[in-house]
Order: C-alpha cells, then sequence, then structure tokens
C-alpha cells in the first residue's frame, strides 16, 4: 500500500463508498423512527441494513475491490518471480562453485 498511489486511491474509494452508504442507511433509519409506525420499523430497519450492505458491495466491489485483488495478485506474482530468479541465480552459484571444487579435488589428486 506504501508503495502504491493507485492502491492507496482505491482504498480511499472504497472507504469512502461504504461510509457513505452506511451513514446514508442510519440517517434514513433515524428519519424513519420518527416518521414511520413502530411496527413498520421494525422490519424496515431489517431490509434497510440488507439493501445499504448490497449496495455497498455491488459499488464498492466493482469499482475498488477488483482493481485492487489485480494490485495485489500482480504484486505477489512479481515478488514469487523476483524469488524464483533467486533462487535459480543461487542454485547455479553453487553449482559452479560446486564444479569448481570438484575440479581443484581432481587436479589435486592427479599430482
Amino acid at each position: 500500500m506504501t508503495g502504491s498511489e493507485r492502491f492507496r486511491r482505491a482504498e480511499r474509494r472504497f472507504s469512502a463508498i461504504w461510509g457513505t452508504v452506511l451513514l446514508t442507511e442510519c440517517v434514513v433509519k433515524v428519519v424513519g423512527a420518527y416518521t414511520v409506525p413502530v411496527h413498520t420499523m421494525v422490519w424496515l430497519g431489517t431490509v434497510l441494513t440488507v439493501v445499504a450492505v448490497l449496495a455497498a458491495m455491488l459499488i464498492a466491489g466493482g469499482s475498488c475491490a477488483d482493481p485492487m485483488e489485480k494490485m495485489v495478485k500482480a504484486e505477489v506474482e512479481a515478488e514469487v518471480q523476483v524469488l524464483a530468479e533467486a533462487e535459480r541465480t543461487a542454485e547455479a552459484g553453487g553449482a559452479d562453485a560446486g564444479r569448481g571444487a570438484a575440479a581443484a579435488g581432481m587436479a589435486g589428486a592427479g599430482s
């Protein structure tokens, strides 16, 4: 997150979407509590919560979560490639050192 302004922007947008949706839900519930009969608000409160969560998931998921997920996957894949390359380099260096030691041992045995 610290190295990617694009990721930070997506994270801020994600948080703003969820915050806005949940704050709107809260305001609607408060207004409803003072204007709608209690027996209606009992079931309407649950409906409002479900609708708010689904709306936030749909809006934030497509516009923020999917791009952030792709950025994280790309970062992980890049790191895996770097580690694999480092491992191959270390193995190649170890194999070269082993061949050098074997050649030196054979030269010493032949004298």
